[in-house]
């Protein structure tokens, strides 16, 4: 199903970003126990899970290491994780700005916006990627 880049939030577009983040490289996104995760693929066929999206929410992880069994892969969530966006909107160069007239944040070009600094910068980057709409896996019900 296509979303349109601007109304990305939480698990949505963290997997977004996570589609086109350098850290995330090589990764594979599905589902696994009803938790969606990218995962690597080992050469007998067996899929590694590296990261979860949960969206950032503590109890949500906890959550999430007891349904997937393990506590070894790392939760992934840009929209509230402030050093993952840093990196990106650093490396990335960036720039956001508040409006105070409007309460938003919004990029300097204005393309995209958001509640806060972390959104609008990440919608940003995925904007900058894949344009006005993104292709979402049907099976990700995020």
């Amino acid at each position: 199903m296509k979303i349109k880049t601007k109304d990305l939030s939480g698990v949505a577009l963290d997997w977004a970003v996570g589609t086109i983040d350098p850290q995330c490289e090589g990764l594979t996104f599905g589902i696994e126990k009803e938790m969606l995760c990218g995962y690597t693929i080992e050469e007998n066929g067996e899929k590694s899970i590296c990261i979860y999206l949960v969206g950032g929410a503590f109890n949500k992880t906890i959550k999430a290491k007891k349904i997937l069994g393990f506590n070894y892969a790392e939760s992934y969530s840009p929209t509230t994780n402030g050093g993952s966006a840093s990196r990106i909107v650093e490396n990335n160069k960036i720039s956001v700005n508040w409006d105070d007239s409007e309460k938003k944040w919004f990029t300097v070009d204005k393309a995209t916006e958001g509640e806060t600094f972390m959104i609008a910068a990440l919608r940003y980057f995925v904007w900058s990627k894949y344009g006005e709409e993104i292709e979402v896996p049907e099976d990700f019900k995020l």
